[in-house]
């Protein structure tokens, strides 16, 4: 996948009750942290292949990131806004959570712009350090040109993380489409290789 030196160098074991802090179930990819985690428990209990399945797809995830941060123009900044504007998204449409019940209110005083700007600025405050460390390398990294193949697609893979609509819209998503392709690819290989007679 050529992200030798951008993989993340270690896999992150997740205990089931840390779940719900990570908001996946068997394995997911942190956009800030540019880290891959497992569950504890699935861990043990998966197949190869589903295991295979759960790396590759995941790695996709770290290529598609990396894409976008290479992007010709692209800084720490603007990408931590991009997940910023995405992570507040979220949380202003989630139900009844309270930040959206904050939103509501702010709409109904005419503040509601004001009150997302201030609240992607604090989640861009937050994470913008980490960010600079974790995607250190790929900031250095030879830059997409923006009308290339790929810089189309990270393009569009950027715009989708703004109103992504995290697990409960999962399999509509442009960039977990791809990763789904990308790790049953890899898992149909794997079933392949062992069905060869060496």
């Amino acid at each position: 996948m050529k992200l030798d030196g951008i993989a993340p160098k270690k896999l992150r074991i997740v205990k089931p009750t840390e779940i719900d802090k990570f908001g996946f179930a068997a394995g997911g990819y942190h956009p800030t942290y540019n880290k891959i985690y497992i569950n504890e428990k699935l861990l043990f209990e998966m197949s190869q292949k589903r295991m295979l399945d759960i790396l590759a797809h995941e790695l996709k995830h770290c290529e598609q990131h990396t894409n976008m941060c290479r992007l010709a123009g692209m800084t720490p900044d603007k990408y931590a806004r991009v997940l910023a504007e995405g992570a507040v998204n979220r949380a202003i449409n989630g139900g009844n959570g309270i930040t959206g019940y904050f939103y509501k209110r702010a709409v109904q005083e005419g503040n509601g712009q004001k009150f997302i700007e201030e609240n992607v600025q604090n989640v861009i405050r937050k994470n913008i350090e980490k960010i600079k460390s974790a995607f250190a390398s790929v900031f250095k990294a030879p830059k997409i040109s923006p009308d290339s193949p790929e810089g189309k697609k990270a393009l569009l893979q950027l715009e989708s993380l703004k109103t992504y609509g995290g697990y409960s819209r999962h399999y509509e998503e442009p960039i977990e489409i791809e990763a789904h392709e990308w790790g049953n690819k890899i898992k149909n290989f794997f079933q392949k290789f062992l069905e060869l007679k060496l």
